[in-house]
């Protein structure tokens, strides 16, 4: 099941630009792609200008190889097998935002807010693995299990922290719906 992600406007800086010229087209917050012709050589946001304070007259071609190259995509509609693939990847190389090109052009991004915001919790790595998910450290996680695998083919229990009242959907197969709550043997 695919998912339509929010693709948002982002500022265009000519790569001929000086970090000092770029800084100020760029608003904070905001997401700007670095271009030669129209064509994406990678994404920053302020902070990443920032940090290159020493040189405020060079040009950003001089530059570029300080910043990761960039994720293009052709579509703002993705999977979420697709979207945690890239989320780990944005995390890896410490990209904010992916880049929608079509048809040879910038139509605008995708940043790593709206990816986490459409990734189902089910689909979140579990704690201890790569990544934490933020909870109460003193509330235990929960257990859920979808009981109509159970009946041939179980997967494991998927262990969440408990956050919101909502159950996560079966990670096998997403017509089961939302997963049941696995009650400990204490109970």
């Amino acid at each position: 099941m695919s998912k339509q992600l929010p693709v948002e406007p982002c500022t265009l800086i000519p790569v001929s630009k000086s970090l000092a010229e770029a800084k100020t087209l760029l608003e904070e917050g905001k997401l700007a792609v670095i271009h030669e012709e129209g064509r994406p050589l990678t994404i920053v946001q302020l902070d990443d200008l920032t940090q290159l304070d020493d040189t405020p007259d060079r040009p950003l071609a001089e530059l570029l190889s300080r910043f990761a190259s960039p994720i293009l995509v052709d579509t703002s509609e993705m999977s979420s097998d697709t979207m945690l693939e890239l989320l780990m990847l944005m995390e890896d190389r410490k990209i904010p935002g992916i880049i929608v090109y079509q048809d040879k052009q910038i139509k605008g991004v995708i940043p790593q807010k709206a990816l986490d915001d459409a990734l189902p919790l089910s689909d979140i790595p579990l704690p201890g693995t790569r990544g934490e998910l933020y909870g109460d450290p003193v509330t235990p996680a929960s257990a859920y299990i979808c009981r109509t695998c159970e009946q041939d083919d179980p997967p494991p229990p998927i262990l969440l922290p408990s956050q919101g009242d909502s159950a996560p959907t079966c990670p096998k197969h997403w017509l089961h719906g939302p997963m049941n709550l696995l009650w400990s043997e204490d109970d």
